[in-house]
């Protein structure tokens, strides 16, 4: 009698702050003959890991679970054993890859607000930073008025990086505002 597990071994991956845990994955135990009872066990020291049923006959499926929320990133390494009476024990790797979470650009101003005339607005100072790994950005300037000093850049962990924006309204045509009449025109005031 023989005792094959699909798949061999299982792997999972999980993202810090994700809102769903990894899937569950089945694997399949089954002997050449006959329908043997099994236990089915987890190492207790790692309580992130869990296995169902825990016990019964061949042929079953089993469930095999990961909880990593309360795990840093890295990537973690256990087994499912399985023993069946009568055979030699089976030893299904496990492997958990955590990753740190998506990392957040951080942005100092998310609007900015020039005057002009009459004199020529200063320029500005967006401040960018980054919640975990590096970032890299690229800023675009909606008109040709506008100008960014350095628009490529990439803002690593723990540093600040900036670009500047400049507004050039030398380029832009004088604007008038619209006259409203508020109140009833009085005889002879038009």
């Amino acid at each position: 009698m023989t005792l094959t597990t699909t798949p061999a071994q299982v792997t999972f991956l999980y993202q810090i702050g994700a809102t769903k845990l990894p899937a569950v994955q089945a694997v399949s135990v089954k002997v050449s003959t006959g329908t043997p009872t099994f236990t089915a066990t987890t190492p207790g020291t790692d309580l992130w890991l869990t296995v169902d049923p825990s016990g019964g006959n061949v042929p079953t499926s089993l469930n095999v679970r990961v909880n990593p929320t309360s795990l840093p990133a890295s990537t973690y390494s256990s087994t499912v054993t399985i023993t069946v009476t009568g055979l030699p024990v089976a030893i299904i790797p496990v492997t958990l890859v955590v990753s740190p979470p998506t990392p957040i650009l951080g942005v100092s101003a998310a609007v900015l607000t020039f005057t002009a005339p009459p004199l020529t607005p200063s320029s500005q100072t967006v401040t960018l930073s980054t919640s975990g790994a590096p970032i890299s950005y690229s800023a675009t300037a909606g008109a040709k008025w506008i100008t960014i000093n350095p628009a490529v850049g990439v803002v690593l962990p723990g540093a600040q990086n900036a670009f500047v924006v400049t507004v050039d309204p030398s380029t832009l045509a004088p604007q008038a505002a619209p006259l409203t009449d508020l109140g009833p025109a009085e005889p002879g005031n038009r």
